[in-house]
């Protein structure tokens, strides 16, 4: 299955992506709103918490990645089989590291927490949270992995339906345990987390039945579970290994971006996270185009097309700009709306309306670098995309700790500028590595398709 490249191609995958990416910030939106009306300390925890919770499980999205990767190279080399084949392979690996992260979170869980976060109310909240919401890590692992295959093959239409169906599960859990109705008591921050599991279980069923039920099934013999098959694992593992660990420096670096906000204030912790629900909201189209991006770059390399990488990246760049026009339109006119959307603590929306800035200012630098910087997991060069983070990532975090250590600036306009730095450099460290020798190996060997 060679992808064509044209506009219609390139929406039917990244679509499904962004309505999805939509529904879990709806989801973590949502979550935030029924925490606003128990009090800032749930508020505050349950965007804490939640950034520690994907801390922990974004190994499986790094797999994910890989993954995806992989089969969209097997469909540029036209050999639909030995896609299905790493699909069932896949599926041993996410078992194992949902085990694996299940035991990394309960262990790490008390200690991380205390020493990141300086309230004990917040940290208590943050903890009822998690013990919960890790219930689903099982399925969530399972669930990522047929989700990547299927943006691999492109035909991922159904992540539109169970997407919608998670965040309408959600909102009624949430109802039915934060609350206490229907006869169940009142959870409070520890019934949101339950909620989420419960409408991540039912993700992992639409899925999987969906898979069993499709066409494609026979095109590409998914499903046979052969034995373990230990040359596919390293196959993966090496494409993976990297992409994880280029993920885990990027999301642990926001996870430590909202420890120092908390270290200046539980109000301005809750602020800060409604401008990042906010923010990730209006940034959906950047995450949705660069994954498509990675996989059609797999996909080009395949087919030995890797000279029109390049022009693919113009053209997913200037569709990508034209879908966060509405949403930068619509928090321009009207902020205050849109705030109280996420939150109806007054002081929180307060502190999150100065620094809407923030938004504006970085989402072009956001699109151009992220966009390219997938280019380089995609083509196969995952430990320069690891190389590259780490780089990025010392000039974040050195900057949030010259400000506010040093000169003991804790004034949130200051350190949110870091944000802005940081698409900056990576996107220098890209343009880069696109000029060096190594890039064009990649570019014109199929590193992957043995």
């Amino acid at each position: 299955m060679q992808y064509k490249a044209s506009t219609k191609e390139i929406l039917l995958m990244a679509l499904p992506i962004m309505f999805s990416s939509i529904m879990h910030n709806i989801i973590a939106i949502t979550d935030g709103r029924f925490m606003s009306h128990i009090g800032s300390v749930e508020l505050a925890a349950v965007g804490l918490a939640s950034v520690f919770y994907f801390n922990i499980i974004f190994i499986l999205f790094g797999f994910m990645r890989a993954i995806q990767i992989l089969v969209a190279r097997r469909c540029g080399q036209n050999r639909p089989i030995d896609a299905g084949k790493i699909l069932d392979q896949a599926l041993y690996s996410a078992i194992f590291l949902a085990f694996f992260i299940t035991v990394l979170l309960f262990l790490s869980m008390d200690t991380i927490l205390q020493w990141t976060i300086h309230s004990s109310y917040v940290y208590n909240a943050s903890r009822d949270f998690l013990t919960y919401r890790a219930i689903a890590i099982l399925f969530e692992a399972i669930t990522l992995s047929l989700v990547a295959f299927l943006n691999g093959i492109n035909k991922n239409r159904i992540i539109i339906i169970s997407s919608l169906l998670a965040v309408l599960i959600n909102i009624f859990m949430n109802y039915v345990f934060v609350f206490g109705n229907w006869g169940i008591p009142a959870m409070g921050i520890s019934g949101c987390g339950l909620a989420s599991a419960i409408a991540e279980v039912c993700t992992f069923i639409i899925i999987t039945t969906t898979l069993l039920l499709i066409k494609e099934k026979k095109q590409f013999q998914y499903f046979t579970f052969p034995k373990i098959h230990w040359r596919a694992q390293q196959e993966i593992f090496a494409l993976a290994l990297p992409i994880i660990g280029q993920g885990l420096i990027a999301i642990i670096s926001w996870y430590g971006f909202f420890a120092f906000i908390e270290n200046i204030g539980t109000t301005e912790l809750a602020g800060s996270n409604i401008l990042k629900n906010i923010y990730m909201f209006i940034c959906l189209p950047i995450f949705a185009f660069s994954n498509t991006m990675s996989s059609f770059s797999s996909n080009y390399i395949g087919q030995e097309k890797g000279n029109l990488i390049f022009m693919l990246y113009k053209k997913i760049v200037g569709i990508t700009l034209l879908f966060l026009l509405p949403g930068l339109l619509a928090l321009f006119l009207f902020p205050d709306f849109l705030i109280q959307c996420v939150s109806k603590d007054i002081v929180a929306n307060s502190i999150a309306k100065d620094l809407l800035w923030v938004i504006f200012a970085s989402v072009i630098i956001f699109s151009l670098s992220s966009i390219a910087f997938n280019i380089v997991a995609g083509i196969g060069d995952s430990k320069m995309s690891l190389y590259l983070e780490a780089i990025n990532i010392t000039w974040y975090f050195g900057y949030i700790i010259v400000i506010t250590k040093l000169f003991h600036i804790h004034n949130l306009t200051w350190v949110w500028f870091a944000e802005i730095l940081y698409w900056i450099v990576l996107g220098l460290g890209t343009l880069w590595y696109f000029s060096t020798a190594r890039s064009k190996v990649f570019l014109t060997r199929n590193i992957l398709g043995e």
